[in-house]
């Protein structure tokens, strides 16, 4: 289920809480209001690239949450036993959303009755550890549908303080906060947003990707009406050597040139399938795979460097 022993695991549990932060953690949503754009691929090749390949000493202690109930990025990282297991323990963002799970269905929610939720360790599982690094995610689970196509406002203004609450201690124990989210106008878009520093937007060759852009940016001037926005950032994503003209559409672009990232990904087979079955891409060996570990390098670094 995970690289790391029972005893090391302990250990990683007693750092986390007993290590004082000289900073909160930096979060950054990943998402994109049009789907199948790598949001996922991109969260998980970023997140174990980054602490696999310790690239940056500001950013060892990293948390992924799978806000999407797809739960693709959970499924990435345990087979179906240990994640059913996960699910079992309540290990998943409903419990932080909710009180008791086994009475959501799609015709009646239920609300909250306490706006604090449970100790964010209760729900989180570490997939990666080595010498100081470390990598936790927070999974998902299917039975989040219920939350996302209906909720009274009082049950989603109660949801959105026990998200942010939640938020607020990872930013006490992490450096870095990546959060996959569900590609919509959703409960969890707007928690995810408005909670987050800087917001990713992988973008891939579409002639309607400019529209999910500029959604994106006025779905987030709405949530922040008068406040300070998050950064924007855009990535381009799954670029093939047919794909310059998109590319150089979007970087010379005066509304989204500002925006786009210099570093790109390449399509790769190394990138969409990486996940615990098949190895993450920093794992893989050959000379194919060098110029796609360097790239995804790359746009860690530049990204972390605005962060």
């Amino acid at each position: 289920m995970c690289f790391l022993s029972d005893n090391t695991k302990s250990l990683t549990v007693w750092v986390i809480d007993t290590v004082a932060k000289k900073e909160p953690g930096k979060v950054i949503t990943i998402m994109n209001m049009k789907g199948g754009v790598g949001k996922t691929t991109t969260t998980i090749n970023f997140s174990t690239t980054l602490v696999g390949k310790k690239l940056n000493d500001k950013f060892k202690r990293v948390l992924i949450i799978d806000y999407d109930p797809q739960f693709n990025l959970s499924q990435s990282f345990f087979n179906y036993a240990d994640y059913d297991q996960l699910l079992r323990e309540s290990k998943s963002i409903l419990s932080i959303l909710q009180d008791d799970n086994s009475q959501l269905d799609l015709c009646t929610l239920q609300t909250p009755m306490s706006t604090s939720g449970p100790n964010l360790s209760s729900v989180t599982e570490t997939v990666l550890a080595d010498q100081g690094w470390l990598l936790d995610i927070v999974p998902s689970t299917l039975d989040l549908m219920p939350l996302a196509v209906s909720s009274s406002n009082l049950a989603t203004k109660i949801m959105a303080e026990r998200f942010s609450k939640m938020i607020a201690q990872a930013k006490a124990q992490y450096d870095l906060i990546l959060i996959d989210c569900h590609p919509s106008g959703s409960l969890f878009t707007k928690t995810a947003i408005t909670e987050s520093n800087h917001i990713l937007v992988p973008v891939t060759p579409n002639d309607y990707a400019e529209r999910g852009i500029s959604l994106m940016i006025d779905f987030i001037s709405q949530l922040f009406m008068g406040k300070d926005l998050p950064q924007l950032h855009i990535l381009l994503n799954n670029i093939s050597s047919d794909d310059k003209a998109f590319a150089t559409r979007l970087t010379i672009s005066r509304h989204f040139k500002k925006y786009v990232l210099k570093q790109r990904l390449p399509s790769s087979k190394l990138i969409s399938k990486s996940n615990i079955n098949n190895g993450f891409l920093y794992q893989s060996k050959g000379p194919h795979s060098i110029k796609v570990k360097s790239d995804m390098e790359n746009v860690i670094n530049e990204l972390l460097a605005k962060v």
